[in-house]
């Protein structure tokens, strides 16, 4: 009897324990309602506070319009810049690239240059080596138009033969 006596005494202690800590959860779950809902209360006095600092719905309309308006101002402003610059430094390029084609024509003219008159040279020196050669060979055709004939006989043939001087 005692054990089912003490039995009996356990299992209530334990459903009073349990109902004290059911209260427990409960009491917790009731201050944070009560937070949430202070704090719901603060946020929307705030809310309504800066709502109406902010105006109504038109005017928040025509703002966003405006700067829709000032933004396109500004994409088309940037396109028309940006298509001058870009003109610009294309006109750049073409002067740039004009002067480089120059200056390249320019050494191209003076390599050819240089190789002509290399060229010219090369035709004078063989020139004057033909007109050396040539007075050379005048020479040696007049020497040997003086140099007197001399006839040998052979037995049956004659001969002539030169006598270099």
């Amino acid at each position: 009897m005692i054990k089912l006596s003490l039995e009996k005494s356990i299992i209530n202690s334990n459903n009073l324990l349990e109902n004290l800590e059911t209260t427990l959860v409960n009491i917790e779950n009731s201050k944070n309602n009560q937070f949430t809902k202070i704090s719901l209360e603060k946020n929307s006095r705030i809310l309504k506070t800066l709502n109406n600092k902010i105006g109504n719905i038109e005017e928040i309309d025509s703002l966003i319009n405006e700067i829709n308006f000032e933004n396109n101002k500004v994409a088309e402003i940037s396109d028309k810049l940006s298509n001058i610059t870009n003109e610009e430094l294309t006109k750049v390029e073409i002067d740039q690239e004009e002067l480089e084609l120059e200056k390249e024509l320019e050494q191209l003219e003076i390599d050819e240059s240089g190789k002509q008159d290399s060229a010219d040279d090369k035709l004078m020196e063989r020139l004057n080596k033909l007109h050396l050669n040539s007075d050379k060979s005048n020479e040696s055709l007049e020497k040997i138009d003086k140099t007197p004939e001399v006839t040998i006989k052979d037995s049956n043939k004659s001969k002539m033969m030169e006598i270099p001087n």
